[in-house]
Order: structure tokens, then C-alpha cells, then sequence
């Protein structure tokens, strides 16, 4: 191959670096907007012809000619690839910072290129000549004068910061250094009017070689430089970290010199506390400032110094320097969570890494620190392996505290603290109608583990839960136990001991009369204490119960007082409503200091804690469960308070049983109202016969929350111990969802959604199917029977299905047949899908020996398909056999290809009903809208906008089907307006739009939220011209009032300040959230990892990935793996 020229080197070069900065491959440059972008593409395409016409040319005549063609092209490219005044220039710079960066930045120094404010790249002509003739007055001079100006401080004509560049122009310093006769002249820092450290820093290191690098100001959006540039332009003396050498030679005599050599480094200059933020919460900071360094005078020394400005904290040989990296999350969001915060999870509260310096022992001490971890097993998460809602009503919590590190001088120091925590339900009665008897309620098992370099422990403690019954009397004890382990107290061994009550409790019952009492003494650091009151006469029952503790942490000063109360009044007969429904109970719920904990409520839903706090069954016995619930769904929270009525309502009272009960209380969170809290628990028991079980006990309890800031109202919902016949027992969860903000919707599922269906943006727990089962011991031996069910309807889809399941059991083998359906129907467009699934497997435990499966889907309209496939199982292989046969097509010609959606779209932009009003809540004038009459146009607020959606087809998706008729070319539709806002988003199911393979379709949701139209803004509502009025002011002064002291007695200052609150407008109006959460987005990138596209949909990413040969991949997912 024969040798290119230079010419064709530099065109080949310079093309490159065209069509990079046209495609914007390089991240770290700003992208163009050219002019004509095509034009300058067919112009680079032209450059390597012209070079190498150049190359061939054969006199002097046709060089001369050649070159001037190619100047001619070259000038082409730069005119239709770069806007503004000199063309030119900016492609050279361009082509320096995309093909010799090291160049460009030094040029940029030395201030031979710069950049305007609207970014364009202009070079100094004059500058260039005087850096080619006289280097050394522009780098020594020039720039640094430059650079302190930017920053508004005096010049000193001599540039420490780029020493570097004067070894590259002038060589003759490193040989200077070889010989060891260089002589540094003292070079004096750039002086600063601030008292402190830093200037007794610049003034003890003048004379010093001294290099300043800038580090970036955290309070800036984009707070790294991108390139030299920024480096150059954005120097803020005030964050900065300096390195200090100097170096001197000394003759020793007989020919032998020595060097006397020293180095410091100071970091956050001006800063007692400097933090560097990484994104997403993560931090470096260093605290209070750093001073390092080392140096040799006949041998090696070296130190570390605080760095502090503030003179009250004038730092000792003792005090340490502290470099912390970790993270900080708003609202005190833990550091890692794993799972929801209602459901099974682990969560690391407090994580980091730290490095202490001290000029004084111990010199350097370097570790880690984990607090808060939690792992916790939930009861919903013990409940889908079948265990009861009761076993593990608590579920399994493990919590760690771990802090680790080496210390110069001591080694390894080792602090941790641990524990393991759970609560078995028992509920044990033994002699339950005799005189005497006894009940084990619950055990509670929790295993303390600490631990130093020097020392470990670790101990079992079991405490019982239990009553007993003496004739009318009964006896409630809690906490009472032992341990076992290897324990120090008091630097005394111990190996076991026993566990004081924390509770105990008397009830008496007397004929018509039961009461009594319950007292919970636990005390502790908190100081908490509560307790029970029951008092029954005949029908009417009266119960009361709360919780005293303190807020804050334990040590802490002037820690607030928090009570909870709870207050339930039950009779018969109640007060009658009509159609049978009465009134048998009311009460309330007071807390002060307390707040409602929406994330413990969902997490005992499955427990039944929230039935327990509205309606207590036996709240003696049950005492100490109830007040565990009443803590842990109200915690305690300093300046948080909690307020709301409780009611019971009854239906169908037959001898004086009630039938159906709902026992509802709404409770209202303080200050605001930000947040109400629904509460409730509804039965229906059909009386037992003859002393036997209730025929039917159904319970569903039920959580609801309305969230004004969020603008959202959410209800879960579970069926708790229900059974039919004591044959049957149910088993399911409930769940709606209604949000009204930026992007709302409605979910409602009773059982959890279609398999294929993924409820986001809703945050929905994972659902338990609507299941019947048949108790143990009621069918013939080794049979088994479930049945379940589901159905869920959003705003576009309606979702049912269930299946039926029966098996035998022998040991260890099993078989087992099953039968099931699942349906989905999507509204718009019009789509349906029906599987129906059945087989029958035989196993040994859970290993399939052999099987039959059989699977059948009908789908349709356009045209209706029938899908099948059959197989064979024998052990871990399947012989599979598919067809598909394809419903009413025979004799109809096949639908068009639609050869323009945006035609075939054109229609919906003038449909009444595709265009809304939104928002325009005006907080100064209440808005009383006149009745619309037939054919009025849509009434918009001056303060509001407009919304404009359809639901044919997602906008922004690339399109491979449209109304389910394949298109002939791939389309995408964009829809713009002047005023657009923002998308306005709906439901669609992506497979329906694009081709998708078998794999696609099972690793992607089945239906996303996608862009359906737009928000239209109307702008800032215009203002009429001012309208003079004259005000005349007339004075009446009245005689003093008479005394008022009973009434200022009667209305207290709190009474008045409630009142003023009830008429003041409300606060969640106009508090703006602290954060907001959105849907991730995605970005396509080429197989060498440039980004193609970004800022996508997870569906629109995918259908360009897959046309540009690229991957799909979350936007912050990127893992560099270049060094490995």
C-alpha cells in the first residue's frame, strides 16, 4: 500500500474530527447545530480527493491549483458545519480539541484560543505570533495576570500553575536539574486580603515552586470541568488545592552535595468544611482542611495538620483531619434499600468509608462504618409458603451496627452490635372451659450480639407471652423469660439468668360484669409505659388504652413527652340508621407526638394490627399485642401530632349477634392536615350452631391513605383468618389506587393483575391471589384442593383469571393437575387476549418426574388467532409441539398499510373530547363555573392550561403497527405546539406497536406509560388597565371596652390559635414538595459505548436499539470497564 502524504494525513484527520463533532460522539465537547449539515457531510466526503490531487500533482502549475481547491473545500466544510462570524477558526479549534486535546488545552492557557460567552472559539493571531517567537513572556506572564482577573485579584506576572508547560518550551531546565545548578527564583503566591491560615500558608511558601489546581465548586450544577477549558475559565482560588516544593542544594565538601527537598500539599483552601458531591446523595468531604507533607534533610519526615479557619478552633498536635465519603439522602431516606419499605427488605441507614490524620499519635486511622442495617422478613412474605397470617404475625427482623478500622499503633478496632428478633404466634389454650386454664399467646426470641477486638458476646433471650384463668379470675404476664449465652456485666461472667415481666394485667368477670386492667412497665431509656382499661355491663363496653414516651434519642436534652390514647365505647342495641344498619360503637384516637406511619400500616396489614387498634378482642389477654401494634403503627415523632374519630357500624343483628360489622376510623396528621389515614376492619359471622364454629367468618382489613403533597389515595386491603364452614379457609389482598397530579391514573385489583401487566408508576405490594383452600384433615387422606382468582381494571384495560389446582400426596410423591385462565382486554384500541392453560405433573417433592402441559391463547381483532402448544415433560426436558391457526381472514382482502399516521392522526386533534382543562386554582377568588350548555367550548381558567391526548397510538414510539395493521416503513409521531408544557402520559401495551420477539415480550412490560399527547400552557394572564379610585378614610374611636378577663379565661391563647388555624387558608396549597420522583429513562448506545439517543422511554429505546445495531440500557447504568 503505498505511503499517504502529509497533506492526506492532516484531511483524514481533519475529516474524522468533522464528522465526529457533527454526529457528537464525543461527550465531553458541546454538540453543534450546523447550519447545513448535509452539505458539510458531502463536502468531507469531497476532501480526500482533493488532498490527493495535491499529492498527485505533476508541476508546480497544477500543485498550486490542487491546493487551492482543497483550502476551497476545507473552507466548505467549515462554513456549512459551524455558524457564526469566522468559520474558520472554529473548525481549527474544533479539530485541535477533537484530534490533539493536550494541544488545544495548552493553546487555551496560554490564551492563544479562547471562547466568547455564546461559545464560539476565536484565536488570537497576535498572541500565536508572540507564543511562536517568545514563549517564555507569554506562559510566565500572560496567563497567570489573565487568570487572576477572572477572579478580580491584581496580577504578579509569573504562572506556578503551569510550570509544566515551561519544562515542555524550554528543555534546558531538565538539564539544569541534571547538573543540580538550577536556581529557582522565589515566586510569590497571589496575596489575599482574607486573615488566616491560608495567607500564613501563601506567605510561609513564598519563594516555593507551588502548583494551584482548581477542584470545582460543589454549589454548581456541573460542578467538573469538562476539558482544559473550563479548567482555564472557572479557577476559584477559593476551592483549590495547592502543592508547595522547594528544594535547595548544599556542598558538603570533597566533591559530595546534598539536597534538602520539601513538599506540601493543602486542601480546602478557604473552606473549615469542604464536601464534593458525586450525585445521587454520595459525598467526599473533608473536615476541617488538610495540610500534609513530607521532606528529606538527611532523612525522610512528614506530618499531617488540621487546616481550619474558624480562631475558636485553633487545632492541636491531637486533633485529627477527617476525609469522609458516604451518602446523604433528604427526608432521611436510608443510605441502601433493597424492597419496599412496607414488605420484605434491607435497608442500611448510615454506610461510609472515613481516614483521620494527626500530626500527633495515632498517626493514621482508616475503617468503615454500617449502621442501621435491617433485614426484615414480613408475615406477607411467610405467607406465600402457606404459613398462617398469625405464625409470623411480626415476621423475622435483623438489625447491625458494625463499625471497623485500623489505627496506627493499636491494629484492628472492631465495635459492633447486633441482634436478632422474632415473635412466634402461638395461641395455645389448654383447659379453655375448665376452672382453671391456661394460654400461651406468643413467644418472642431475640438473640443480642456485641462485640470489640478485645471481647465478644452473645446470649438467646426468650420471653413468653401468657394468662391464665382462676375461676372469673384471670392473669396477663408479658416479657417474663430467661436467657442463655456468654454475657459480661459489671466485667462478671455470666452464662444464664432470668427476665423480669415488663407487663402484667387482672381481669375479673362476674356475671353481667367484666372489667379490669393492664399495665406495661417496660421503662428503659424511652421511659415508656402504658396501659389498658375494659370495663363491660351487660351490652355496654367501654375500653381505653395508650402509650407514654419519649421523643428524641436517649441522652439527649429536653426531650418532648409523647402520649397516645385510643378511646372505644361498644353497645346493643346501637342507633338505628334505617334499612337495618345502626350505630354500636364510637370512640377516638389522640396522639401528641405521634404521626401515622404508612409503611408499618402496609406492612401489618397481613397481621391484623389494624383491626386490633379499632376493635380490640379480649384487650386484657391481648394487652401487650395491642400496645406493640398501637407503637409501632403510630411511632413517636416530635412536633407530629394525630387526631381522629372511630365508629362501628352493624348490619343484621340476629339474637343479638351481629352479622356484619365495620368497625372505620379517620385520622388526621398535624400540622396541615398533610396526610389522613383510613383505618378499618370489616366481618361478617354468621353464628355458630349449637356451641360449634361460626359458619362463615370473613374479615377484611382494611388501609387507606390520602396524601396531599404526593396527591394520591391508595386503600390495601387483606382477608385476615377467614373461613367458610370451617372447611374452606380464604386467603387474598385488595388494592386501589387514584392519583390526580402530573401523572394520574386509577388501578383497581382485587387478587393482583394479569401475569403479563406491571402496575407502574402505582407502587402496589405484591397481591395474593383471591384463594379458597380446604383446611387440613377435611378432605380423604393426601388429597388436597386451591382454587384461586383475580380481577383488576385501570383506565384502559379490564384483567380476570384465576386457577383451580388438585393433587394427592403419598411421602414424597405427589401429583398434581391444574387448570387456568387468564384474560386481558385493552379498551384503546381494541385488543384481547384469552389463555387458557392446563396439565398435570408427577413429582418427587418438588422435582418433576413427568408431565403434560397443554396451553391454548385466542387474541384478536385483526385477524383472530388461535394459538396452541403441547408438552411432554420427563424430568428436566420438554418435547413441545405449537400451531397456530388464523381465524377469518379466508376471503377478506387484507387491511391496507397505512401509509401516513400523522394523516391517519389528523382527525383526533380536532375531537372534543381528546382536548381538557387543567389546573387554574386561584388562591385570592373562589370559582363559580355557569352550567355548560350543548356545544359550549371547554371552560379554561386564565391560571390553568390545556390538555390534549389520544389513545390510538403512543407518540414518540417507533412504530412498526398501527391499528394492528403492520406499516410499510417504520414511523414515529411527534407531536409540537408553541406553547407545549410537557407530555400528558396513558397507558399503552408496546407489543401491540412494535415487533417483538418471544424473548422481548417476556423480559419487557406488557404495558408501559407513554407519551399520549401534550400540556398546553397559556402563558402569564394578561392585565387590564389600572382603574383609579379614590379612598376616603373615616376614623371612629370608640370608649374602652369594658373587662374582659372570664372571656380571656374561657379562650385561652391555644383555643384562639385553633381557631385562627380552622379560618386561615390551607398550607399543602402552597408548600412545593422537597422532591419529586419520575419514570428512569434510557439511552441507546453504539457497540463501543457512545451514546446514540438519550432521555427515552424504555419502549423507544429498545425499537432504536434494535435498528441501530446498539443497546438499550438505563441511563445510569453505565459500567466503564475499559481498564480491565
Amino acid at each position: 500500500m503505498a505511503e499517504k502524504s502529509l497533506i492526506e494525513v492532516i484531511s483524514a484527520a481533519f475529516a474524522d474530527a468533522m464528522r465526529s463533532a457533527l454526529d457528537g460522539t464525543n461527550p465531553a465537547l458541546p454538540p453543534l447545530s450546523p447550519p447545513d449539515a448535509a452539505g458539510a457531510r458531502a463536502a468531507i466526503e469531497q476532501l480526500a480527493d482533493r488532498a490527493g490531487g495535491v499529492t498527485d500533482a505533476a508541476d508546480p502549475v497544477a500543485w498550486m491549483q490542487a491546493l487551492e481547491s482543497w483550502r476551497d473545500t476545507a473552507s466548505d466544510v467549515a462554513d456549512r458545519a459551524f455558524a457564526g462570524p469566522n468559520p474558520a477558526e472554529q473548525a481549527f479549534v474544533r479539530f485541535l480539541t477533537e484530534r490533539m486535546p493536550r494541544t488545544a488545552a495548552f493553546l487555551a492557557l496560554t490564551g492563544v484560543i479562547s471562547h466568547t460567552p455564546d461559545g464560539l472559539a476565536r484565536v488570537d493571531r497576535q498572541k500565536l505570533r508572540a507564543l511562536v517567537t517568545d514563549p517564555g513572556t507569554v506562559v510566565n506572564e500572560g496567563l497567570w495576570d489573565a487568570l487572576l482577573a477572572d477572579v478580580g485579584l491584581p496580577g504578579t506576572g509569573r504562572l506556578p500553575a503551569v510550570i509544566v508547560g515551561l519544562l515542555l518550551l524550554a528543555p534546558q531546565t531538565v538539564l539544569a536539574l541534571t547538573r543540580g545548578d538550577l536556581r529557582v527564583a522565589g515566586l510569590s503566591a497571589p496575596p489575599t486580603a482574607q486573615p488566616g491560615p491560608w495567607r500564613v500558608f501563601r506567605e510561609a511558601t513564598e519563594g516555593w515552586i507551588s502548583i494551584t489546581v482548581p477542584i470545582g465548586d460543589p454549589a454548581d450544577p456541573q460542578p467538573n470541568p469538562r476539558d482544559m477549558f473550563d479548567w482555564a475559565a472557572d479557577l476559584t482560588p477559593d476551592l483549590s488545592g495547592t502543592l508547595a516544593i522547594r528544594s535547595q542544594r548544599h556542598d558538603l565538601g570533597g566533591g559530595k552535595r546534598r539536597t534538602v527537598f520539601e513538599m506540601w500539599l493543602a486542601l480546602a483552601a478557604e473552606e473549615d468544611r469542604w464536601q464534593y458531591d458525586f450525585g445521587s446523595g454520595w459525598y467526599l468531604r473533608v473536615e476541617p482542611g488538610l495540610t500534609g507533607g513530607f521532606g528529606y534533610d538527611g532523612s525522610w519526615h512528614g506530618a499531617f495538620r488540621q487546616f481550619a479557619l474558624d480562631p475558636a478552633r485553633l487545632p492541636g498536635p491531637g486533633d485529627p483531619v477527617e476525609v469522609t465519603f458516604g451518602r446523604e439522602l433528604d427526608a432521611g431516606a436510608p443510605d441502601i434499600a433493597f424492597g419496599p419499605p412496607y414488605d420484605t427488605r434491607l435497608v442500611i441507614r448510615d454506610l461510609g468509608l472515613f481516614l483521620r490524620l494527626r500530626e500527633d499519635h495515632p498517626v493514621v486511622e482508616v475503617g468503615l462504618f454500617l449502621h442501621g442495617l435491617s433485614a426484615v422478613l414480613t408475615n406477607r412474605w411467610f405467607r406465600t409458603f402457606g404459613v398462617t397470617d398469625t405464625v409470623f404475625r411480626d415476621g423475622i427482623r435483623l438489625d447491625l451496627d458494625l463499625d471497623l478500622a485500623y489505627v496506627e499503633g493499636r491494629g484492628v478496632v472492631l465495635g459492633l452490635s447486633s441482634g436478632l428478633d422474632v415473635t412466634l404466634g402461638i395461641d395455645a389454650e389448654f383447659g379453655k372451659n375448665a376452672p382453671v386454664g391456661f394460654k400461651l399467646h406468643s413467644i418472642r426470641i431475640h438473640v443480642p450480639v456485641r462485640a470489640t477486638e478485645d471481647s465478644f458476646d452473645v446470649r438467646a433471650e426468650v420471653r413468653f407471652h401468657i394468662s391464665t384463668h382462676l375461676g372469673p379470675v384471670s392473669l396477663v404476664a408479658d416479657g417474663l423469660g430467661g436467657w442463655v449465652g456468654y454475657w459480661s456485666e459489671d466485667d462478671t461472667r455470666k452464662y444464664v439468668g432470668l427476665l423480669p415481666p415488663t407487663g402484667a394485667g387482672l381481669e375479673i368477670s362476674a356475671g353481667p360484669f367484666t372489667g379490669g386492667g393492664y399495665l406495661d412497665f417496660t421503662g428503659g431509656p424511652n421511659e415508656r409505659f402504658g396501659g389498658v382499661i375494659h370495663v363491660k355491663v351487660g351490652t355496654f363496653e367501654v375500653t381505653a388504652f395508650g402509650l407514654h414516651e419519649l421523643t428524641g434519642e436517649p441522652g439527649a436534652a429536653n426531650r418532648p413527652t409523647s402520649v397516645i390514647v385510643v378511646l372505644g365505647v361498644r353497645f346493643s342495641p346501637g342507633i338505628p340508621l334505617g334499612f337495618g344498619f345502626e350505630i354500636s360503637g364510637f370512640g377516638g384516637l389522640v396522639g401528641i407526638n405521634r404521626r401515622a406511619d404508612t409503611d408499618a400500616l402496609r406492612e401489618q396489614l397481613t397481621s391484623g394490627a389494624a383491626g386490633n387498634v379499632l376493635f380490640a378482642e379480649d384487650p386484657i389477654r391481648n394487652a401487650p399485642r395491642l400496645l406493640d401494634d398501637l407503637d409501632h403503627l403510630f411511632p413517636r415523632n416530635a412536633g407530629t401530632h394525630v387526631f381522629g374519630p372511630t365508629i362501628q357500624i352493624s348490619w343484621l343483628n340476629i339474637a343479638g349477634h351481629k352479622v356484619f360489622r365495620f368497625d372505620v376510623g379517620l385520622f388526621f396528621e398535624f400540622p396541615g392536615p398533610r396526610r389522613i389515614v383510613l383505618l378499618g376492619s370489616a366481618r361478617a359471622q354468621l353464628p355458630p350452631l349449637a356451641g360449634g364454629p361460626h359458619l362463615i367468618d370473613i374479615r377484611f382489613d382494611i388501609v387507606g391513605f390520602v396524601d396531599f403533597p404526593k396527591r394520591i389515595l391508595e386503600v390495601d386491603a387483606t382477608l385476615i383468618n377467614s373461613s367458610v364452614m370451617e372447611i374452606f379457609h380464604l386467603t387474598g389482598d385488595l388494592a386501589f389506587r387514584i392519583a390526580w397530579g402530573d401523572h394520574p391514573y386509577l388501578l383497581l385489583s382485587f387478587g393482583g393483575f394479569h401475569p403479563r401487566f406491571t402496575p407502574l408508576p402505582a407502587q402496589f405490594p405484591e397481591l395474593a391471589r383471591l384463594a379458597l383452600t380446604v383446611k387440613p384433615g377435611k378432605l380423604p387422606g393426601g388429597v388436597f384442593f386451591r382454587a384461586e382468582a383475580y380481577l383488576a381494571i385501570t383506565s384502559n384495560t379490564v384483567q380476570f383469571g384465576g386457577q383451580v389446582e388438585l393433587g394427592y400426596k403419598a411421602g414424597p410423591l405427589n401429583l398434581i393437575g391444574f387448570l387456568a385462565l387468564d384474560a386481558l382486554i385493552q379498551f384503546t384500541p381494541f385488543h384481547f387476549e384469552v389463555t387458557i392453560s392446563a396439565g398435570v405433573r408427577l413429582r418427587w417433592k418438588s422435582t418433576n418426574l413427568a408431565g403434560v402441559r397443554l396451553e391454548g391463547t385466542l387474541s384478536g381483532p385483526g385477524p383472530f388467532t388461535v394459538s396452541g402448544k403441547a408438552c411432554f415433560e420427563i424430568l428436566w426436558f420438554d418435547i413441545c409441539a405449537d400451531v397456530r391457526i388464523q381465524l377469518g381472514s379466508s376471503g377478506q382482502p387484507a387491511a391496507p398499510p397505512v401509509s401516513s399516521v400523522v394523516q391517519a392522526l389528523r382527525p383526533q386533534l380536532t375531537e372534543p373530547a381528546n382536548l381538557t382543562a387543567l389546573d387554574g386554582d386561584d388562591n385570592e377568588a373562589i370559582q363559580a363555573r355557569r352550567p355548560a350548555a350543548a356545544g359550549d367550548h371547554p371552560l379554561v381558567s386564565p391560571l390553568g392550561g390545556l390538555s390534549w391526548a389520544q389513545k390510538r397510538t403512543p407518540l414518540g414510539l417507533t412504530l412498526d403497527r398501527f391499528d394492528g395493521v403492520p406499516l410499510a416503513a417504520p414511523q414515529r409521531v411527534v407531536v409540537e405546539s408553541p406553547r407545549a408544557a410537557g407530555p400528558v402520559q396513558d397507558w399503552f401495551a408496546p407489543g401491540s406497536y412494535a415487533n417483538l420477539t418471544e424473548a422481548e415480550r417476556l423480559n419487557r412490560p406488557a404495558f408501559s406509560r407513554l407519551d399520549a399527547g401534550i400540556r398546553i400552557g397559556l402563558g402569564a394572564p394578561g392585565a387590564s388597565t389600572a382603574i383609579r379610585r379614590d379612598v376616603t378614610v373615616v376614623e371612629i374611636r370608640l370608649p374602652n371596652p369594658p373587662s374582659t378577663g372570664a372571656l380571656a379565661i374561657a379562650f385561652a391563647a391555644v383555643t384562639l390559635r385553633a381557631a385562627l388555624e380552622r379560618t386561615a387558608p390551607s398550607q399543602v396549597r402552597t408548600t412545593a414538595p422537597a422532591f419529586g420522583v419520575r419514570e428512569e429513562r434510557f439511552a441507546v448506545r453504539d457497540r463501543g459505548g457512545a451514546v446514540l439517543a438519550e432521555d427515552l422511554s424504555v419502549s423507544e429505546a429498545h425499537q432504536r436499539a434494535r435498528r441501530a445495531g446498539g443497546v438499550a440500557a438505563a441511563k445510569r447504568d453505565l459500567v466503564d470497564l475499559g481498564a480491565i
